[in-house]
């Protein structure tokens, strides 16, 4: 009866882990790489085959620390965005309180992805990749944080991400 007890709280414990810490329980199945020295994104799997690549626009300023890790916590289509307080007190009336999933003005642009970082600096909260980079821009240093996609690649990456544990990497 005892044994039985024990093989159920472990069991028990060991799942709820899972559920709370999915990334350092199984071993990632690929890689999302974000090379600053040459503005893109690529998705390697555990094999070393690239499965996703585009060039990017990068954070205007180092407002984090690179390099920097971490894994994927969400990656979605059609995202909400609400800019910060911040962003209102900077520019008066330039942004609505919220903006819906594919509307004009959306800084989210068609996708977002969210990350866990294994960093603790408060700045790495706020970063995402995500879609509504120009084509113009790519590969300049133009964003407040955030490493920016091509909208018409969103979809492609939402997609090599679906179902996947995914280790994240940001390199100098």
């Amino acid at each position: 009866m005892e044994h039985s007890r024990f093989r159920s709280f472990f069991c028990g414990a060991f799942c709820l882990f899972g559920v709370l810490f999915p990334a350092k329980l199984f071993a990632a199945e690929q890689t999302l790489s974000v090379d600053f020295s040459e503005a893109r994104l690529v998705i390697v799997s555990a094999d070393g085959s690239e499965r996703f690549s585009t060039a990017v626009v990068l954070p205007r300023r180092n407002f984090y620390p690179v390099p920097v890790q971490g894994t994927v916590r969400r990656a979605e289509m059609g995202p909400t965005w609400i800019p910060t307080r911040r962003m209102h007190e900077d520019q008066p009336g330039r942004f609505r309180a919220s903006y819906g999933p594919f509307a004009p003005g959306n800084a989210m642009g068609h996708c977002r992805v969210k990350i866990n970082f294994d960093s603790t600096h408060p700045m790495l909260r706020y970063v995402r990749v995500h879609g509504n980079a120009r084509e113009t821009d790519l590969g300049k240093r133009l964003s407040r944080g955030c490493i920016r996609i091509p909208d018409n690649r969103c979809q492609e990456l939402v997609d090599t991400l679906a179902g996947h544990v995914t280790a994240v990497r940001f390199e100098p």
